[in-house]
């Protein structure tokens, strides 16, 4: 598996030790441009505290930065990313400290993009490098970004495969794909354990999109179980998402690991059984094992709430 921010952070052009090789300029003839516009608004978006002047540099204010370095006489090499008046001259975004990029979700494409050798090498040993070609030569077909922001999950690499999650919702105009899409976020947030509201969020924009699909209702009356045990909010969910079970669907063909009807079943369970549904959550689980095929792992949840001592009556 290559751990792409690690290798960055450590191991830049596989030299060990070696890190920010594309996000610096050094003393090369070197320049992070251009940016095109569509990247520029993106980030501009998300750094909503910055001006466009703030984040980059134009050709008549770049060209007298670095007199001596040809690439930055070029015109076509703007606009470019603004440079730090540091050591090494890193870009305005790069966290000098831990070694990442700030932005890493709303990159530039040009970053994106981007494989240094040593990279190239190692992701020519799996599928992830031909996914990623066929995403350069059409950086705006959504079959190709979606297929690559699949392999980048796969090989767990969490924060690139959100970035093209992203890139999804900003090129569908299906609403489907783009709630698909949200919760896929939310999911690869959570596996990292991000910030609970950064994913919690993306859930309920999930479902802000499209309030009548149950499955958003289910990861974030999941995610209620976990975020320091909020109980009723996590029942309320699950009822809200009971009314709509008859709408499940998959529209982008992407595994979005729902169980199905009887998952937010189950939420509703557990957290009725917390906030003093005794009866109502006992009659539940009953239910969930007399009538429904289940998952191996929520079946298992199931006999042993209802073989807890304290629960069911042998």
């Amino acid at each position: 598996m290559v751990d792409l921010k690690k290798i960055c952070a450590t191991k830049c052009h596989g030299i060990d030790g070696c890190r920010a090789g594309c996000c610096s300029l050094e003393d090369r003839n070197y320049i992070i441009g251009p940016i095109d516009k569509e990247s520029q608004d993106r980030i501009l978006k998300h750094v909503k505290d910055k001006t466009w002047d703030d984040v980059f540099v134009n050709y008549l204010e770049g060209k007298d930065m670095f007199p001596d370095r040809e690439i930055w006489q070029q015109e076509s090499s703007y606009p470019a990313l603004r440079p730090k008046d540091n050591e090494i001259k890193s870009c305005t975004f790069y966290d000098d400290e831990n070694s990442v990029c700030s932005i890493y979700a709303h990159r530039p494409t040009i970053c994106g993009n981007y494989l240094c050798s040593y990279l190239k090498e190692l992701y020519s040993r799996g599928d992830i490098y031909d996914k990623l070609k066929s995403y350069i030569n059409n950086s705006k077909d959504i079959h190709s970004t979606l297929e690559l922001a699949v392999e980048y999950e796969k090989q767990n690499q969490t924060a690139s495969a959100v970035s093209f999650y992203q890139r999804v919702v900003e090129l569908s105009d299906n609403n489907d794909i783009v709630y698909e899409m949200l919760i896929k976020c939310g999911q690869c947030l959570a596996s990292h354990e991000y910030n609970v509201y950064s994913v919690r969020g993306l859930y309920l924009q999930a479902i802000s999109h499209i309030p009548i699909r149950p499955e958003a209702y289910y990861f974030l009356s999941e995610m209620y179980q976990g975020d320091n045990h909020t109980w009723q909010e996590s029942y309320t969910t699950a009822v809200c998402g009971l009314e709509y079970i008859k709408n499940e669907r998959n529209v982008s063909g992407v595994d979005l690991l729902y169980p199905g009807d009887y998952g937010l079943i189950f939420n509703k369970a557990v957290s009725a059984w917390w906030i003093g549904r005794i009866e109502e959550s006992k009659n539940i689980f009953l239910d969930l094992k007399n009538n429904y095929v289940m998952n191996d792992l929520i079946s298992q949840l199931v006999n042993n709430n209802l073989n807890n001592t304290n629960f069911y009556d042998f």
